[in-house]
């Protein structure tokens, strides 16, 4: 289960191979985060159609296969440059120069993994694939160099970017000889939001992942695999978050991606109405921090932790430790309001895997307390 917390690293943690949230909600993270994605190279050399560009430009529409959400616009197309970027829908033959992300300045809309004057004329190739079967759309910098000095094509760099159907973005690269002072990035049609991963600076090595993907800090829902038999069937448990949100209703998606060529994607629309507090006045709300109980005890396969915040609200943080004292989970890290809340553990270590049956300690920080429960997991 990779949760916003697996991504961004408790707090007081290390923040490694990763960056955002932007105004939309899209986060990045590469393989040097512990959730980070795996780098896999898809080599669409031999099955990828050639772009036919010589020159420098921007060339397209091409289609996806799917529609790909981006920003909140659904977009069937998708416009490829020579300059190490691709738009979703149509831009003009306006390609710039590796500015950060945001900037309302053309091109606008791009998903930048390598944005620097690269020329295929020095012998590369830009190559694209629509993977229908997989739900994807791949684009791929074959040996394309970058601009000439005194005539000489040099460092050809080899790299792809792949847009998913569930709206998450991957970039990858395979060959990386001079990345000095390119952008890795992207914005939004008009140059309002985006984000900037790298500008100017030797991020970008030999095999490097990164992705990118729009979190909903409110809901979290596995991202494992389970094995369904024909005419069975599986629980899935989606943890909503309500923490630090004003009233009102929130939506998202969860995907379910299957090996079934006539359903190979499931979306299926989450909707949280959170309603503001009635009936409860100051008088009625936790006088002090305080945990209260881990029910069911013992568990399987999850328990539900209650503790309470007093008026003003503050920091809580509730951890699982194993015996020898070893981090386990990171539940709750953060700001609070005041009231009476829940915390679910699933039985998985921060990592998402599950741990063994036996006896965990559940433990509260807030201001002026440190409390702990016992709590015990049977398989």
């Amino acid at each position: 289960e990779v949760t916003l917390n697996d991504i961004i690293a408790p707090v007081g943690g290390d923040r490694q191979g990763v960056g955002g949230p932007d105004e939309y909600g899209y986060y990045w993270f590469d393989n040097t985060n512990p959730a980070g994605p795996v780098f896999d190279w898809v080599d669409i050399s031999d099955i990828g159609q050639d772009t036919g560009q010589t020159g420098t430009g921007t060339v397209g529409p091409f289609d996806l296969g799917f529609t790909f959400n981006y920003y909140g616009r659904d977009e069937t197309e998708v416009s490829i440059c020579t300059h190490g970027w691709l738009a979703p829908g149509y831009v003009t033959n306006n390609f710039g120069h590796g500015s950060p992300l945001p900037d309302p300045a053309d091109p606008n809309n791009m998903i930048a993994a390598f944005w620097d004057v690269l020329y295929p004329q020095g012998g590369g190739q830009v190559f694209y694939h629509p993977d229908t079967l997989n739900q994807r759309f791949i684009a791929q910098w074959d040996s394309v160099t970058h601009s000439p000095t005194y005539g000489v094509y040099e460092n050809p760099e080899v790299f792809q970017i792949i847009l998913d159907a569930d709206g998450t973005i991957l970039f990858q690269y395979r060959e990386v000889r001079d990345a000095g002072d390119c952008t890795v990035g992207m914005e939004n049609v008009d140059g309002t939001m985006g984000l900037t991963i790298a500008h100017n600076r030797p991020y970008l090595q030999d095999g490097l992942a990164v992705k990118i993907m729009k979190v909903d800090p409110w809901l979290t829902a596995p991202a494992d695999t389970t094995m369904v038999v024909s005419g069975g069937s599986a629980v899935v448990s989606v943890d909503f978050h309500p923490v630090n949100l004003t009233s009102g209703l929130y939506s998202s998606t969860v995907t379910i991606v299957t090996n079934d060529p006539d359903n190979h994607r499931i979306d299926i629309p989450v909707v949280m109405d959170l309603l503001a507090p009635t009936g409860i006045g100051s008088d009625e709300l936790p006088k002090r921090f305080a945990m209260g109980t881990c029910h069911p005890n013992p568990f399987n396969p999850s328990t539900t932790i209650s503790y309470d915040v007093p008026a003003g609200g503050g920091r809580v943080i509730l951890k699982i430790y194993d015996l020898a004292g070893r981090r386990v989970r990171t539940l709750v890290a953060g700001d609070a309001p005041a009231g009476r809340h829940t915390a679910r553990w699933n039985g998985r270590d921060d990592n998402g895997r599950g741990v063994a049956s036996g006896v965990y300690l559940c433990r509260m920080t807030a201001p002026g307390i440190e409390e702990t429960r016992k709590v015990t997991l049977l398989k």
